[in-house]
């Protein structure tokens, strides 16, 4: 499994039957296979896409984050389906949270999220 790295301006992502067809000011540059990606990483505004191949890559499992162009954080996260083990998720969820309470020193933590996190466990919790 690997990770693809769009981040090209004036890149266009097309689905093309299981991969990823790649143009580059119309014409084309080449295609990825679906099946062996792993992560998709899109950094920058330049690079187009429809929301076709966003569920494409989700229906495929592959994770795919988009960075904002002007100070290179993660903006989104696009997961595909969950799988049996929520716990995972979850554990996923608070170590996140975690890392942006003690990354905001000075700063109080995020309430109205932890209260969410709360609410999804104790929802699974009773839905198990």
């Amino acid at each position: 499994m690997s990770t693809l790295l769009l981040d090209r301006a004036q890149l266009e992502v097309r689905c093309d039957g299981d991969a990823l067809a790649l143009y580059e000011a119309g014409q084309r540059r080449g295609s990825v296979p679906v099946h062996l990606l792993e992560r998709c990483v899109i950094h920058g505004a330049g690079t187009r896409l429809d929301s076709g191949v966003l569920l494409r890559l989700a229906e495929a499992g592959v994770a795919t984050v988009l960075f904002s162009p002007r100070v290179g954080r993660r903006v989104v996260l696009v997961l595909g389906p969950a799988h049996e083990d929520a716990a995972v998720r979850l554990a996923q969820a608070r170590r996140v949270l975690e890392h942006s309470a003690t990354k905001n020193r000075g700063r109080p933590s995020n309430k109205d999220r932890w209260a969410e996190l709360r609410a999804a466990i104790a929802q699974l919790r009773a839905s198990a």
